[in-house]
């Protein structure tokens, strides 16, 4: 019974909205002011909105509506494209149709930023940075002093190992965040939500590009650097699995392996089955001679394993335990 009810509300409400868009339709084609864009964007906005929660039949609904409005709207196409993404996670319609839709929008407008990200986004998710640098370069033209943007660029440098080149943004992403921040703590009862995301996904990236810049170069400064942008990543933007194994690196590197293991339980608790923390915690206790508790830890990383990169290495570690296990265990026989 209690599905009965439920299937008929949800039926009642696509209903209601599909009256609610022929109503809308209605108006729009009775008004003698035909500049719908203010209507599109809305729409748009509605459909993002929509997408976050899962609710795939309204969204629909909405791009059905501006597509009617407009046939040639870049944001029926983008909107249409991260649509079709968020099938595509549900195993319900493929990715690469999603870029044909971006690919639509950038003929209409090639100064849709929505557009310019999405596409390259997904060439970086497809490994392929270079193929995505136009299009980051193209979204910082558009709207230099978005931090995320910037953010992009630098990351998309750091994948193609430009590093030096990459740093400048993400240092511009920074600052834009901190300036942000002094503005938004001045307000009271805000909503900072996206603002604290933003500064976890700015700050995050700037001490991985650091760190990956210490491993390059041996530069202890590069590593102070990645520990002070994880920690700000923290302060700014809040617990974060990313950001505390990120920390656990920084702080093995430092050789303050105590902390360092405090990191990792912290990431514990935020995720349980969380791979990175495991084989980190794994390679720590192999420093540690802990051999036993090295292999039951790298075992728990194989458990969690995505990948054939994620699994080779948690076999490695466990069998490296293994062996130098081993060689202590005959090394005492000897004696």
């Amino acid at each position: 019974m209690r599905d009965k009810n439920s299937n008929h509300g949800l039926v009642k409400q696509q209903s209601e909205l599909k009256a609610s868009m022929k109503r809308l339709l209605g108006s729009i084609s009775k008004s003698k002011n035909k500049d719908t864009m203010k209507v599109e964007v809305d729409l748009y906005n509605k459909v993002l909105r929509v997408l976050e929660i899962g609710k795939f039949f309204d969204a629909n609904i909405y791009l059905q509506t501006i597509e009617k409005i407009n046939k040639q709207s870049y944001y029926a196409k983008i909107g249409r494209a991260k649509y079709i993404l968020e099938l595509s996670r549900n195993g319900l319609e493929s990715e690469t149709k999603s870029l044909d839709y971006a690919n639509k929008a950038l003929i209409i407008n090639p100064n849709c930023v929505e557009a310019n990200d999405f596409v390259a986004l997904y060439f970086l998710r497809n490994k392929s940075a270079k193929s995505a640098q136009k299009y980051f370069l193209k979204t910082v033209e558009l709207e230099p002093d978005n931090a995320i943007y910037n953010s992009n660029v630098g990351m998309n440098y750091y994948y193609m190992d430009c590093l030096e080149i990459g740093l400048p943004y993400l240092k511009k992403a920074s600052q834009i965040v901190l300036n942000d921040f002094k503005v938004i703590w001045a307000e009271k009862n805000a909503d900072h939500s996206e603002k604290k995301w933003e500064a976890n996904v700015v700050f995050t990236n700037l001490g991985k590009l650091y760190l990956e810049l210490w491993n390059t170069n041996g530069d202890i400064n590069n590593l102070v650097e990645a520990k002070r942008n994880y920690l700000k990543a923290l302060h700014y933007g809040g617990k974060s699995v990313d950001v505390y194994n990120c920390l656990g690196e920084v702080y093995t590197k430092l050789y303050r392996y105590g902390i360092a293991v405090k990191c990792y339980r912290k990431s514990f608790v935020i995720e349980a089955n969380n791979y990175k923390a495991y084989i980190n915690v794994a390679e720590l206790a192999i420093i540690a001679k802990k051999y036993d508790l090295a292999k039951i830890v790298a075992l728990q990383a194989l458990e969690y394993a995505v990948g054939q990169e994620e699994i080779i290495h948690a076999n490695d570690v466990y069998n490296k335990a293994i062996k130098r296990g081993k060689r202590i265990a005959n090394m005492k026989v000897r004696v």
